[in-house]
């Protein structure tokens, strides 16, 4: 059975409380504008807003009737559906090249594949684009 001493208490008691009040300035931030949003324009003052004021859905209904606003939402769905899709299929054939030792020219691929993990490309840029 573990013993615990009153400065493990304290300590988890702090601890506990100091977790709850990053999670609340954190999550704050995103629930007032999800409130502000869903209220009634007129009705909102200032101030924190913990519950919407009203409901309405106005807000949303003019951001859906711009063909901007619903082009850039199906780009943006598109490239994140499409793009985690052949990233996945594009890394899994590379894993099952570089698992295979027969294959000719693996120690460079390997070096390849490490050294890019290691430098990514913007310190690379970064460089080139100062080196003139």
């Amino acid at each position: 059975m573990k013993r615990t001493s009153t400065f493990d208490v304290i300590f988890d008691a702090a601890n506990t409380i100091l977790m709850i009040l990053i999670v609340i300035v954190m999550i704050y931030p995103f629930w007032y504008v999800l409130c502000y949003s869903f209220s009634e324009t007129w009705r909102v003052t200032g101030g924190m807003l913990l519950f919407p004021q009203g409901f309405s859905t106005d807000s949303f209904r003019v951001c859906l009737s711009n063909p901007d606003i619903l082009n850039g939402l199906f780009i943006s769905v598109a490239r994140t559906v499409v793009g985690s899709g052949l990233m996945v299929i594009v890394s899994s054939m590379a894993a099952y090249a570089l698992s295979k030792n027969d294959l000719i020219g693996i120690k460079g691929l390997r070096m390849f594949f490490l050294f890019t993990m290691y430098f990514s490309g913007s310190p690379l840029i970064w460089s080139l684009r100062h080196c003139r």
